[in-house]
């Protein structure tokens, strides 16, 4: 996961999963040489959200500024800046938008850049 990501509540990225669709019959307590397990990487890029109950399967990369709404199962590379429901692109986000509102950030001194929820902690830590 890149800086800014969000995984909202109840989101499962699984970096391995049966294949059913081959050979293989699932059951993991049996050797993989009877199984079609798939194993790759799940990338997060920067500024990407997963919406609650989303699940992340093995291999796929979320673009930069990605969106991808509650309870999708993704099982492709998503394109940066786009809003998904699965894996099909049903809008954009502003881009432009969200860059300039990072500047700001930035700009921001570090005491207000930090949520209400974690403002207690912070004081308590300095």
């Amino acid at each position: 996961m890149e800086d800014f990501t969000g995984l909202s509540m109840g989101v499962r990225v699984f970096t391995s999963s049966d294949d059913f669709s081959f050979y293989g019959f699932g059951n993991p307590s049996i050797s993989e040489e009877f199984r079609n397990v798939k194993h790759g990487p799940v990338i997060i890029k920067k500024f990407a959200i997963i919406g609650a109950n989303s699940v992340i399967l093995p291999g796929v990369t979320i673009g930069e500024g990605a969106a991808v709404g509650a309870g999708s199962v993704v099982s492709k590379d998503l394109e940066p800046w786009g809003i998904y429901i699965g894996n099909r692109k049903i809008g954009q986000r502003d881009k432009d938008g969200i860059l300039k509102n990072y500047e700001k950030f930035l700009r921001t001194q570090e005491e207000e850049r930090i949520g209400s929820i974690f403002k207690k902690l912070w004081k308590e830590l300095k």
